[in-house]
């Protein structure tokens, strides 16, 4: 049986690492996106396509990833620079087929963004909010169990300890109702000058 420590670390590494990766791998075009949604688009004068692909999961979710380079950024030295830059959308359904186009926002000219992406903005909002918090649910009860596992592993000396008590308290009765009276009756003992607790017809006479 796995220890309730290790499946509680192993839920919280695994769950929750892959809920965080997943917003911080989509969630930044996803903002992006969502900031630019009313804006007037333009077809950007010097991006470039350069890749589109989509890779389908179980017949439901999709993630794709849309790499560009932009022609008139001149490259420096610095190694924050990256003349390829990606885009990457995750939602339900499929995206195959569709054209993409690159987008700049008439007030935001700095980002980039794709018709594709725009297309599918609220089915990409449900997708990662759905597949995030799915991962957070299974992370949840993964450590509930393991909780509930590690009390049950603690319960059961508590439980022996008041189970044998109760029994000594047993023990003791049986003995003292076996015990032989002065008169060579078996029964309860009777003190001196008390009652045997038959009633006053029960005694010889």
């Amino acid at each position: 049986m796995r220890s309730p420590i290790r499946v509680f670390f192993f839920s919280l590494l695994f769950f929750g690492g892959l809920s965080a990766l997943m917003v911080l791998h989509y969630g930044g075009s996803l903002m992006n996106d969502f900031a630019v949604r009313g804006d007037r688009m333009l077809p950007h004068p010097t991006a470039r396509v350069i890749s589109a692909k989509c890779t389908r999961y179980y017949f439901a979710v999709s993630a794709c990833s849309i790499e560009y380079d932009d022609r008139f950024v001149v490259p420096t030295a610095s190694k924050k620079f990256k003349p390829r830059h990606e885009l990457n959308y995750l939602m339900f359904g499929s995206a195959a087929g569709e054209r993409v186009a690159l987008l700049q926002p008439a007030s935001r000219p700095d980002i980039v963004t794709t018709s594709a992406g725009l297309a599918h903005l609220g089915n990409r909002m449900v997708t990662l909010f759905v597949s995030a918090g799915l991962c957070l649910v299974a992370m949840l009860a993964l450590i509930s169990k393991a909780m509930t596992r590690r009390n049950k592993a603690v319960a059961p000396p508590m439980q022996t300890a008041a189970f044998d008590a109760a029994k000594v308290d047993d023990t003791i009765a049986r003995q003292q109702m076996n015990a032989v009276s002065p008169s060579g009756f078996r029964g309860p003992a009777v003190q001196p000058g008390s009652s045997p607790g038959f009633g006053r017809r029960g005694l010889a006479r």
